[in-house]
């Protein structure tokens, strides 16, 4: 099966003019907005717009449109599990491919540093998140392991957004919804799966009336369900380095502020609130290593009372990101 969300370094990288740079951002911001609208804020024809949305595609830029999910509000836990192999890569390649087919495996990134590999895991019960981890350390080239229960966040604007300076925030209101029927997880689904599909097209592949599809979809974003719909966009080929990293604090209460501060400065893509050994984990996006080295330094003089210890890897390519469970 071919994995949703995969994107690995390419020897090639690609230059985006300006108008790519604000069509992607627009994508990144909203994925389902709509050509006639992103033809107006960017001053080209429709024509124009999807031809050029068609050559990042075709040129792997952009490997797919999916709906960023909060299983939380829908009764999934998710669980990160930080793996260090002993493998030779052939080995570790045929090990992250097998993992990477679980239905359960809903992220699978291969990292540098003191772990190889950052996967994460949905489940609905304890008995089944343990069978999952079963199949997932029963390897014999798993040399170590962590395991982390987690909650994701989505920051509000990301660096790939911040391309373009205005922000497509949708306001969220306070409503609360409880998922009720199999209707909304069909929606949920299809949109991880491809966001940018009509709501015609769902319309009839659902077997829903356009009008159902709209007011549910509306509903599913309002209540928090639905975090946002972006492109997956290979990062690589942008020539931008990825890191994941981990904090551990001195203060527990400092969280937020943590929190706070790195969905504020427009580098991370997630960012993972946990109650183990490292509190607050993150996924962040820079130009290069001599950016990282410059926020680095300011991120530890600013926190330097709240953190007791952190690390970070650098990721190597992402094998899997599916936000809905299977």
């Amino acid at each position: 099966m071919e994995n949703i969300g995969k994107i690995t370094s390419k020897e090639r990288t690609i230059k985006l003019d300006l108008k790519n740079k604000k069509i992607l951002s627009l994508l990144m911001a909203d994925a389902r907005i709509n050509l006639s609208e992103i033809s107006k804020k960017v001053e080209l024809s429709k024509s124009n717009v999807s031809r050029r949305i068609s050559q990042m595609e075709e040129s792997e830029l952009i490997t797919g449109y999916h709906a960023f999910i909060d299983v939380s509000k829908i009764g999934i836990n998710s669980t990160l599990v930080l793996l260090k192999t002993k493998a030779t890569q052939y080995d570790k390649e045929k090990y992250i491919q097998r993992i990477a087919n679980l239905k359960k495996v809903y992220s699978l990134v291969e990292i540098i540093g003191d772990f190889d590999i950052a996967l994460g895991i949905y489940s609905k019960s304890l008995e089944e998140k343990n069978k999952i981890l079963d199949e997932v350390l029963k390897d014999s080239h798993i040399k170590d392991f962590e395991i982390c229960e987690v909650k994701t966040k989505f920051p509000k604007m990301n660096y790939t957004e911040k391309m373009f300076t205005e922000s497509f925030e949708k306001k969220k209101s306070e409503k609360e919804t409880t998922i009720t029927d199999d209707k909304d997880l069909k929606i949920l689904s299809a949109l991880s799966k491809n966001c940018r599909i009509s709501s015609v097209n769902l319309s009839e592949k659902l077997n829903l009336p356009r009008g159902t599809i709209n007011y549910r979809i509306k509903n599913l974003i309002e209540s928090g369900v639905i975090a946002k719909f972006q492109p997956t966009v290979n990062f690589f080929m942008l020539e931008t380095e990825f890191y994941f990293l981990r904090f551990k604090l001195l203060k527990p209460s400092g969280k937020d502020k943590i929190e706070a501060y790195l969905s504020e400065t427009s580098r991370a893509n997630t960012i993972l609130e946990s109650e183990g050994t490292y509190q607050v984990m993150a996924f962040l996006q820079f130009k290069n290593n001599s950016e990282f080295r410059e926020f680095e330094e300011k991120f530890l003089a600013k926190f330097k009372d709240i953190l007791h210890d952190y690390s970070f890897n650098l990721a190597k390519s992402q094998h899997k990101l599916d936000w809905f469970p299977q």
